[in-house]
């Protein structure tokens, strides 16, 4: 009866705290209840919850402190609802577990150093597992502490870069410019928490040695923190913490990277055709967006409203029918796309000029500004081209291969810089549809619905909302009185029906098949019509994106370009690559094989 008795509770506390995390996952500000995620994480950590309970002979002391430790690590994340950053209940059920592995597997060792050690042995191991936790603690509370001391401010990689980066005058400076009593309250909180949770683990005291119970429960928490915790993104806190540790290692890469350039770009002298004249270029990258899912290209569901409108009303937007790109893996894609490598040329990229490169020499001001993360598996060969831009901000706190971000894409528009005395081109790199689809845009924008495949209405609603975003770009283009050229160009498309993405391993020709378009200025078009007559006439020509960077050399208007070759360039006569002559990931694939067409 006792053993039944013992079983029944641990499956009571299992249910509550597997309740209690469905109701913290509600906060989530982005759609959808992920199933699987209920499986993979949430049913772990409340199975981790109920048996950390029953080490202690479900004592109430200790399932408080365990669910403290969960409402601190989840409330440091709830912090982004107040500034309308993303909050995904993937971020929130991987904190739940995270936490509840972290003092789980702390108060097990605890238990068994304060059981089987001897006094003055366990005394220390004790310590050691206290401090090592207060570290572990320190991690919300950073984020918790700043979002106090700031008046309700998110922290980030860029702050602590500046702490890095600063002397005592310029610390004494700022902080004379704060308010001093929130910075007070604000890591005020931060000893007075770790202190508090210190003493209360510190107090708990074991009833009765349970060995098998010790060693079972030991056993879990390294065993699920072993499978979930490389796979946990985890929260922003925590990214920008990683994300702060990379910059200043590759600080000390890139100035190589720099003097090893600086010959190549020593030799540039470029020179631009309108050189008196002020003008606004503005390149968007978006990210795995396949045409074959936007109304503009023909799709059933209409997802693109302001660009139909667009083709359909303004004779200066040309949409191109047969784009490709170059690769399907977003590194290679953009590297070929914004330097002078293509698949014809091979040169390393340390010996390449970049499109920012040509268009610095040529007086332009460039601006690289992006929503994609800065590090990580997927991003260290864009981040070289990013930083040959004369101004580069990254406004994504997340550190992973897994696509997070921390605002949807239409925050970038507060970063449109605002230059009226200078000609300047912008490239912005959306987020756009790279998967997870539903964190992509906010409800507001779910309007479509698929009741065979809810991953296909998630990527139609992120294309509608990819349309808007490029609404507000464009907006923001126009209202300056140099606007010359808005283009729009994906890094790869993607292969929704069959939820394989773009996996190369899977390879289908829905994830080369990429939108371009292009929307010039009434001033631009009239005094270049022979180019805009040239690219309307190739709006059916086949071209690959690796091309891209002879295109902008044209549409900026720039001369004297090293390596440049009018037979890749969509907006010269001389353009005659044909569709058997074009392939892409490095000649693997035929273009004259898209069984699509």
């Amino acid at each position: 009866m006792k053993y039944f008795n013992s079983i029944k509770r641990f499956f009571i506390y299992f249910i509550l705290f597997d309740f209690m995390c469905f109701l913290l996952r509600l906060f989530s500000n982005t759609e959808a209840y992920d199933f699987s995620m209920w499986q993979g994480y949430q049913i772990p950590a409340s199975f981790i919850f109920a048996t950390v309970c029953f080490l202690y002979n479900y004592h109430l002391k200790n399932t408080l402190i365990c669910l403290s430790v969960v409402f601190l690590w989840v409330l440091s994340s709830l912090c982004k609802l107040k500034v309308g950053a993303i909050l995904s209940e993937r971020e929130i059920i991987q904190l739940i577990s995270l936490s509840t592995i972290i003092y789980a597997l702390t108060a097990s060792l605890i238990y068994a150093v304060l059981g089987y050690f001897p006094k003055r042995l366990s005394a220390f191991l004790k310590a050691l597992l206290l401090l090592i936790f207060s570290c572990f603690s320190l991690i919300p509370l950073l984020g918790l502490g700043y979002f106090v001391a700031s008046g309700g401010h998110l922290i980030s990689s860029h702050i602590l870069l500046a702490l890095f980066q600063t002397n005592f005058s310029e610390a004494k400076s700022y902080l004379s410019e704060q308010n001093l009593i929130l910075w007070f309250w604000g890591f005020f909180l931060i000893p007075s928490v770790i202190v508090s949770l210190i003493y209360s683990i510190n107090t708990l005291k074991i009833e009765k040695k349970h060995f098998k119970k010790c060693i079972i429960s030991i056993f879990l928490s390294l065993v699920f923190m072993l499978l979930l915790v490389p796979k946990t993104s985890v929260s922003t806190i925590v990214q920008m913490l990683i994300s702060t540790y990379k910059t200043l290692q590759e600080y000390k890469t890139f100035n190589a990277v720099i003097v090893q350039r600086k010959n190549i770009l020593e030799k540039l002298n470029v020179s631009h055709l309108r050189n008196l004249e002020k003008q606004l270029h503005v390149l968007v990258i978006g990210e795995s967006t396949v045409k074959d899912h936007m109304s503009a290209y023909g799709y059933t569901k209409k997802n693109t409203p302001w660009l139909s409108s667009k083709i359909k009303n303004d004779n200066n937007t040309i949409i191109f029918k047969n784009v490709y790109s170059n690769n399907i893996l977003t590194t290679m894609s953009i590297q070929y796309a914004l330097t002078e490598q293509n698949q014809f040329r091979k040169i390393a990229l340390a010996e390449s000029y970049t499109i920012f490169d040509i268009a610095n020499s040529a007086g332009f001001e460039t601006y690289w500004i992006s929503n994609q993360e800065q590090f990580g598996l997927y991003s260290s060969p864009i981040k070289p081209i990013a930083y040959t831009a004369k101004n580069t901000i990254f406004i994504n706190d997340h550190t992973s291969k897994r696509g997070l971000s921390t605002y949807y894409d239409e925050e970038l528009v507060k970063y449109f810089p605002n230059i009226l005395n200078r000609k300047a081109f912008i490239i912005f790199h959306l987020m756009g549809c790279h998967s997870v689809y539903r964190d992509r845009f906010p409800s507001s924008f779910k309007t479509f619905k698929n009741e065979k495949n809810d991953k296909i209405a998630e990527y139609d609603n992120c294309v509608l909302y990819n349309d808007y975003v490029l609404s507000l770009l464009y907006q923001k283009t126009q209202q300056n009185p140099n606007f010359s050229s808005f283009v729009y160009i994906s890094d790869h498309g993607e292969e929704v029906e069959k939820g394989y993405a773009h996996d190369i391993s899977k390879f289908t020709w829905h994830m080369p098949r990429i939108p371009f378009f292009m929307i010039f200025s009434q001033k631009y078009a009239t005094e270049n019509s022979n180019m805009i007559k040239t690219l309307k006439n190739h709006m059916h020509s086949y071209w690959t994106s690796d091309f891209l960077y002879e295109v902008m050399i044209s549409i900026l208007g720039l001369k004297n370009v090293p390596n440049y070759q009018e037979k890749f360039d969509l907006s010269s006569s001389n353009y005659h690559l044909k569709k058997e002559d074009l392939t892409i990931i490095d000649g693997l694939y035929h273009i004259t094989d898209d069984s699509l067409e």
